[in-house]
């Protein structure tokens, strides 16, 4: 899936701006910009996960355009199953994050 491998990349600008707000929060540490990079990590994160949701959705109708089934012809438990798929494998990912925020 590209669209996770895309989600990674832009992930590592996240854990950039935790680490400089990490660093503010030591002794001495200037606690507005440790707040500032806090908040623009979470607003980032928020919107490449938007995207992310986005991506993997077109990705998942362009296969099955490829494949050349009809959206009528897919149970809908499958379409759910791919959903779930693909946000377990971010979930760690997210959660690590959070718990550095």
């Amino acid at each position: 899936m590209e669209c996770r491998a895309v989600y990674m990349q832009r992930f590592e600008e996240i854990n950039l701006l935790a680490t400089m707000a990490e660093k503010n929060s030591e002794l001495g540490g200037n606690i507005m910009a440790m707040n500032a990079l806090t908040r623009s990590g979470l607003v980032l994160l928020c919107g490449y996960f938007e995207g992310f949701l986005r991506e993997m959705c077109k990705e998942f109708v362009e296969e099955l355009n490829d494949l050349g089934i009809p959206p009528s012809k897919i149970p809908l438990r499958m379409l759910s199953e791919h959903v779930n798929a693909c946000s377990d494998k971010i979930k760690i990912t997210n959660a690590n994050l959070l718990m550095i925020l």
